[in-house]
């Protein structure tokens, strides 16, 4: 969705007992002609953004919408922690809404610079495009070059159509790697839903015996972000991600993009030491928020599902 100078990606999110709600994942963005308005203006058309999407999801019939709210944005704003975003939306807006609330994905994450690349003629074939971008890799660690190297050695097989086919593979090792590593998965349908759009993009890494590494990821304005993938063991000791990871980098320069988002991080997690090797930015947004549109059925069903998790808990 786009509103003069903001832009958002929405999805709409499976919620319990038939309900829905609206998510828009560090967003929403600015545009880049916005960063020179006045924070009056500025405020205007967020106010202007926001009621758009919460018609929208009056029209989805959504319980509430939840929002990750774009660090940026909300400096120009004058806010910078969670209780002065609390402040501010109860002096500029009508709705109901509640903090803090369950996020879906990490509100911290790591971005890429890739602007240098944006005028540059560069090849196809994988092991030049390395080459010519060294001037990137440059600025990673020893261990993310050593191993990008590595990767490129071991012939793997990598496609990026967007076929059933490819996200049935996709899922496949996303939720075996979930079961192998404790965390959890993302509904299959509304990853398949989302895989349909126009905006999302696929990397699957395959050798003979089938697939090793998946990626799925979305682009928004100018940034390719990584959403969710996983590994199979033999991916691992033979560095299927530091590939899939490397494709994507020259995805989002085929496509224009000035950053990629490699998706979330948290330094004490080992995903984020991983990611630390890239020495990319680390941004934090603020959020999540949940703006009420249906305030009486969103009480009801947080206080139905606590007191079914008393139950449970009872029971264990």
């Amino acid at each position: 969705m786009e509103v003069t100078n903001f832009a958002g990606i929405v999805y709409e999110y499976p919620w319990y007992l038939g309900n829905n709600f609206l998510y828009l994942s560090k967003g929403p963005v600015l545009k880049t002609n916005s960063k020179n308005l006045e924070s009056g203006e500025l405020l205007l058309e967020f106010k202007n953004f926001l009621n758009k999407i919460t018609e929208l999801g009056k029209i989805n019939n959504s319980t509430f919408i939840k929002i990750d709210f774009d660090d940026e944005l909300l400096r120009l704003l004058g806010v910078e922690k969670n209780y002065d975003l609390e402040d501010f939306l109860q002096k500029n807006f009508d709705f109901k809404f509640k903090l803090p609330t369950k996020t879906i994905q990490y509100i911290s994450t790591m971005t890429l610079d890739l602007g240098e690349f944006q005028n540059q003629e560069l090849s196809d074939d994988l092991q030049e495009f390395f080459q010519e971008t060294k001037s990137f890799w440059a600025k990673t660690n020893e261990n993310i070059r050593r191993y990008t190297k590595k990767s490129l050695a071991q012939n793997w097989k990598i496609s990026t159509e967007k076929t059933q086919e490819n996200f049935w593979l996709y899922w496949q090792i996303y939720s075996e790697t979930s079961l192998r590593q404790g965390f959890a998965t993302q509904p299959k349908e509304y990853l398949g839903k989302l895989f349909k759009e126009e905006f999302s993009r696929i990397i699957i890494i395959s050798d003979e015996s089938g697939p090793q590494c998946v990626w799925l990821g979305i682009i928004s304005e100018n940034t390719l972000t990584y959403l969710s993938g996983g590994n199979t063991p033999k991916s691992l000791t033979k560095y299927g991600q530091y590939l899939t990871h490397l494709m994507a980098v020259k995805t989002a320069i085929v496509e224009k993009c000035n950053f990629y988002d490699l998706g979330g991080y948290d330094s004490g997690k080992g995903f984020g030491k991983f990611k630390e090797g890239y020495r990319g930015e680390i941004r934090n947004f603020l959020g999540p928020v949940d703006i009420l549109i249906q305030p009486i059925k969103y009480t009801l069903i947080n206080q139905f599902l606590g007191f079914f998790r008393k139950i449970l808990g009872k029971h264990e």
